[in-house]
């Protein structure tokens, strides 16, 4: 699947929700939700994956529970920095390469799980 188009926000939200945690979120008045498994009142909204650091970090702390730790590493690569060697064929575009790493944005991290998990399917 294609991921470039999707933008940061509620639909990648959700999408990460289910493909990596499993939790398959409804749109109700115009936000993701599932009912409160502890009170059949309440809905819990689904994390902001793609837009709060925090909750991206909860993305790759799954990721590595799933053991695509080193998919995920590339995948984030190759989406913070197409067509990148990453610094191996030019050395000194290396240090530039690291901190465009350590600072990928949320969707960035989202979208790599997703690519992630689409490689584990293809390649076992």
């Amino acid at each position: 699947m294609e991921y470039g188009s999707l933008n940061p926000g509620r639909d990648l939200d959700a999408l990460v929700a289910a493909r990596v945690f499993g939790v398959k979120y409804e749109l109700i008045q115009s936000d993701y939700c599932v009912e409160d498994p502890e009170d059949s009142i309440a809905y819990l909204v689904c994390p902001e994956y793609s837009t709060n650091i925090a909750a991206a970090f909860q993305v790759e702390e799954r990721i590595e529970e799933m053991g695509l730790s080193e998919r995920y590493a590339y995948a984030l690569v190759e989406t913070v920095i197409p067509n990148s060697a990453f610094g191996f064929v030019n050395r000194g575009a290396y240090d530039k390469d690291i901190f465009s790493m350590v600072h990928a944005s949320p969707a960035h991290r989202c979208i790599a799980a997703l690519i992630a998990l689409d490689r584990q399917a293809t390649n076992p």
